[in-house]
């Protein structure tokens, strides 16, 4: 992960956390309902506030939420002590097992990498999944003209396609891909669902 999108995480901690706890990943949840199925084991890489880890309990899922973020993560596991939350980074994953999870979320991590580190990034990924698991991956660009934003953090650009060919070249069959606005504001997601068949 790009050290200075960590910093930005760890010094803004509830800024972005009241941000993020604003909106509802409708699309995400959609295409959980679609393609994962509990009971299961999921990861959320990059999991933030805590959010999503909630949310994937209550539909019966046995979730770990792992950040790089030391601050994200001491405020998600306060805000919900009984979800399981700790410290691994992209793009080695080094504290995961491998195949250990039936499926994955990736929501908003993979843009914060550089680009040289994206491919070592989707192959752990692939790595702590079970074969015949499934991946839901979402990137967004920056808002601005540079990849870097002006808050520091790093967005480097990846294509709907490039992101979906990522996978495909490590075994992955590619189930659904999507560009969307997420409702009410003008961030541009690309997002899509793969299946591990190796």
């Amino acid at each position: 992960m790009d050290p200075k999108t960590i910093a930005v995480y760890d010094a803004e901690t509830s800024s972005f956390i009241a941000d993020w706890m604003s909106s509802t990943p409708a699309m995400v949840r959609q295409l959980v309902h679609k393609y994962f199925v509990a009971p299961a084991r999921i990861i959320d890489i990059g999991s933030g506030s805590g959010r999503d880890v909630d949310w994937l309990m209550k539909q019966g899922f046995e979730v770990e939420g792992v950040d790089a973020s030391q601050g994200l993560i001491a405020s998600a596991q306060s805000r919900y002590p009984q979800a399981t939350f700790r410290y691994d980074v992209l793009p080695e994953l080094p504290n995961t097992k491998t195949s250990t999870f039936d499926y994955a979320l990736c929501s908003a991590v993979l843009m914060h990498l550089p680009r040289q580190d994206v491919q070592a990034a989707v192959k752990n990924i692939l790595r702590v999944i079970k074969s015949g698991g499934k991946l839901l991956c979402s990137v967004r660009p920056s808002r601005q003209a540079s990849e870097r934003e002006g808050d520091g953090r790093l967005f480097t650009e990846l294509t709907l396609g490039e992101l979906a060919q990522f996978f495909i070249d490590h075994g992955c069959v590619l189930l659904d891909s999507m560009e969307s606005a997420a409702e009410g504001s003008d961030r541009l997601w690309r997002t899509i669902i793969v299946e591990k068949s190796c």
